[in-house]
């Protein structure tokens, strides 16, 4: 007798049912597709325990016949085609017929229909795939369906499902992302009998924004100037060049009306905003794709999440212009100047250090007509300066990014213009000639690229990344401060506004805030009130720190040490935010006091992101790169 062997149909659905079926959320998009190619004008969504024990759709579309009912569970039956060359000319959502039959078998359905123009509905019972029971009930026309107990007969599928709140935020993503896709639909979402989104009929995709998102959300969006190029059309709102996230799940793109997921309209959404947004931070975006539909393909996917372009770089293009058209524009407007005559002025790097010197002899430039470029300590070496004793290394108050709250000498980092004391005026120039110069500690150099702090050693030069060094400083001190649990309350308390789905979220880690002297509660549905902080994070931004960390819990909800992770996510976001940035011009002081710092502070070799604080160009390899050394 043979191994192989025929699976029994229950046995075969319940397996395929995990392409269709991977969590409450991929039931509640079938079933609403339906409803849409239903042509529903209302529809209505009831969950219980994120879906796991409920989901409840309700509509007003044409209903089915009692005959269409007992059908619409079996495998492959469906209305949308009858041959593989219709999905060529697709123009509705569900077409396989897989959704119900799928669902059928891993719960419990009761479903009630009635089509218009009869006088009663059909209400059917059905049990892993099976009709229980069939009779004639009273019903609105539409249809009315009701999933119960899901995954109730797979019991190792059941325990891969999430928390509660992972799952019901996929269903509102979800449900947002239709809401946006069909304005002319009245969609209501209840949870636990409790409704949290209403969403009337809209005329336009702004008004329909402000119901889905917060209004400091929908405020900020622009209207795409409309793009299009042979068959490709281009509509939709983005965010402008001031309002950022720290995620993707505020982009969103659909084509031909069916919401996707498309690497390559992400990255075309990511490069039309190139250069207006800070590194890691996402726009938002909801975008519409119209083109022919044998153009495209949606057949790739179990769920229909995604689909393929015969184009896609076509597409691509004219995501990307059309977004650098809009942002441009708005941000020239923003400007008050034309596009047309504004030329950027582009200037090279260049080498700045925060001296200047005196030089006594005035011959440099027929001496050196062509090294108007040089530094000055390059020049210093060929002339004589004024020798006057080393200055004693101070620990003096860096006031704008407050290392010390002693803040008597503040005016120093305004004097960096001022002519100091060079370096080289300490050493004998023939000393210097001779590369002969023992340190008790490395000599600084000056800054490069307003972003790199020079020191020079006996051994080559060791360059300090000004902000990965100030981020490792901070990332310390705020770690042995928050531990101290030292909080000042707030005489003005700051409201955060969020949506619904955020504080839910972010609701469960208030109390670990708390617990390191941060002082958050919910004020109402839609805002956070900070009352108090701890003293370390005075200066820091908290509406920042709470965007990051409903970004943090969205992405990173598996983790099984999740506080500890998010902690220390936290720490190492205030200490980039109040970090001295790529960029800032430092004078001898504060660079002096950046560096006593980072060498009394503990894992100084890297940032808090794992970035090297530090880097050593070694004499030997200068020496080889100017041929003193094969």
């Amino acid at each position: 007798m043979g191994i192989i062997k025929q699976l029994p149909p229950l046995e075969a659905q319940k397996i395929a049912a995990g392409e269709v079926i991977e969590r409450p959320a991929n039931i509640v998009k079938e079933l609403i597709e339906n409803s849409l190619d239903a042509g529903s004008t209302v529809i209505t969504i009831y969950i219980e325990d994120a879906g796991k024990k409920l989901i409840r759709i309700i509509d007003n579309g044409c209903g089915m016949s009692p005959d269409d009912a007992k059908m619409c569970i079996n495998h492959h039956a469906t209305s949308k085609i009858s041959a593989f060359s219709d999905l060529t000319t697709l123009k509705t959502f569900g077409f396989r017929g897989e959704a119900l039959a799928s669902i059928s078998s891993v719960s419990n359905i009761i479903l009630q229909t009635k089509e218009k123009n009869t006088i009663e509905g059909t209400k059917l019972t059905i049990n892993q795939g099976n009709i229980v029971s069939q009779e004639s009930c009273s019903t609105p026309i539409g249809t009315d369906i009701s999933i119960a107990d899901l995954f109730f007969n797979i019991p190792v599928r059941k325990k891969f499902l999430r928390s509660n709140t992972t799952e019901l935020n996929q269903i509102v993503y979800l449900f947002q992302a239709l809401c946006l896709a069909h304005q002319n639909v009245h969609f209501k979402l209840y949870s636990q009998n409790k409704l949290i989104h209403n969403c009337p009929a809209t005329e336009d995709l702004s008004s329909r924004l402000f119901q889905v998102w917060d209004q400091l959300i929908s405020s900020r969006m622009i209207t795409i100037e409309t793009e299009q190029s042979d068959s490709i059309k281009i509509k939709g709102m983005i965010s402008d060049h001031q309002l950022s996230r720290y995620d993707r799940n505020h982009l969103l793109y659909f084509v031909n009306n069916r919401w996707v997921k498309n690497y390559t309209l992400s990255r075309a959404i990511m490069q039309g905003y190139a250069n207006v947004l800070p590194a890691k931070k996402f726009p938002v975006a909801c975008i519409f794709i119209e083109l022919p539909t044998e153009e495209v393909d949606v057949n790739i996917h179990p769920r229909k999440e995604e689909v393929q372009f015969i184009n896609p770089r076509k597409v691509q293009n004219s995501i990307e212009e059309s977004i650098r058209k809009t942002v441009e524009k708005k941000v020239s407007k923003h400007l008050n100047i034309e596009n047309d005559h504004y030329i950027p002025s582009i200037t090279p790097p260049e080498f700045k250090t925060p001296y200047s010197y005196k030089i006594n002899d005035n011959k440099h430039d027929e001496i050196f007509p062509a090294f108007d470029h040089m530094t000055n300590q390059a020049y210093n070496l060929y002339h004589n300066v004024e020798n006057e004793p080393r200055k004693t290394l101070n620990t003096t108050t860096i006031s704008k990014y407050n290392f010390h709250e002693n803040s008597e000498q503040n005016n120093l980092e305004h004097n960096s213009k001022k002519q100091i004391a060079s370096p080289l005026q300490s050493i004998e120039p023939e000393v210097y000639l001779q590369h002969n110069y023992i340190e008790s500690k490395p000599l600084i150099i000056g800054q490069c690229l307003s972003t790199y702090i020079m020191l020079d050693t006996n051994k080559g030069i060791l360059l300090i990344d000004q902000h990965a060094a100030h981020e490792r400083i901070l990332y310390e001190k705020f770690s042995s401060l928050i531990s101290a649990k030292e909080s000042i309350p707030l005489l003005f308390p700051q409201i955060i506004p969020l949506n619904q789905e955020d504080i839910a979220i972010i609701e469960p880690y208030l109390e670990l805030f708390h617990d390191h002297g941060i002082v958050i509660e919910q004020l109402d549905p839609k805002n956070l009130r900070v009352n108090s902080i701890c003293v370390s994070l005075k200066n820091v931004n908290m509406q920042e720190v709470i965007a990051y960390t409903i970004s943090y819990l969205n992405q990173n909800h598996h983790l099984e040490n999740l506080e500890t992770e998010l902690l220390h996510g936290i720490r190492a976001q205030m200490a980039c935010k109040g970090a001295i940035k790529a960029g800032d011009e430092l004078n001898m002081q504060q660079m002096e006091e950046l560096i006593n710092k980072l060498n009394n502070t503990p894992n100084r070799l890297t940032c808090p992101h794992g970035r090297p604080t530090s880097w050593h160009l070694e004499k030997n390899d200068i020496e080889r790169k100017f041929k003193r050394k094969l």
